[in-house]
């Protein structure tokens, strides 16, 4: 899965981004790593995207 999703992630497909980001900031399926986490969710909420801005501020992903 982490390879399809970034795959898409990389064409600017926001559910993608936020999926990965979500796979490295649980550690699901990758090593956690939240700079990845940061960079992804971060590309999906610069896009505009709520769900995206949600788990931005939930997660204080601005830390990393």
């Amino acid at each position: 899965a982490v390879f399809w999703y970034k795959k898409a992630a990389e064409q600017g497909l926001e559910i993608s981004q936020i999926n990965l980001g979500y796979m490295y900031l649980e550690g699901k399926g990758v090593s956690k790593n939240l700079s990845k986490a940061k960079y992804w969710i971060g590309k999906a909420k610069e896009n505009g995207n709520i769900d995206a801005l949600k788990i931005w501020n939930e997660q204080n992903l601005w830390k990393y």
